[in-house]
């Protein structure tokens, strides 16, 4: 599964991020906007996103990528780091959420930290395969 979210699109947390992300992976229900922990329910429980391959149910493997990273909170007021930083930590595993996190930058993609050449990164599986296009 590939989403594409641009991240121009994000001003908040409780309005515009989880508005985008129940219509995007099409929760079973319409009441996460201004709730996190109902947000937070349906991103750590994952049974919607579920296949059954004949040998037993698994994950799907899914490629978030948030295009315009640095837009993402950018207002008037705010550089939007706060909430770039909120949204990061739902999807570290302390949360539930199994991802990797990988940052393009130029030649170098950065996963959970670490720089590599693009050429030689191989994902490992997780749920999410999170990219943040800066």
């Amino acid at each position: 599964m590939y989403v594409k979210i641009n991240g121009k699109d994000i001003k908040d947390y409780d309005f515009d991020y989880t508005d985008i992300m129940q219509n995007t992976f099409l929760f079973h229900t319409k009441d996460c906007v201004g709730w996190r922990d109902r947000y937070l329910d349906w991103m750590c429980d994952l049974g919607w996103l579920t296949c059954d391959s004949g040998n037993g149910m698994f994950y799907k493997n899914i490629i978030l990528v948030f295009e315009h990273w640095s837009n993402v909170g950018k207002g008037f007021f705010s550089n939007g780091q706060k909430l770039r930083d909120k949204i990061l930590e739902d999807f570290m595993e302390e949360e539930g959420i199994f991802s990797i996190l990988v940052i393009e930058d130029e030649d170098f993609i950065w996963v959970d930290g670490t720089p590599s050449y693009a050429e030689d990164y191989e994902p490992a599986f997780k749920v999410f395969n999170i990219y943040l296009i800066l």
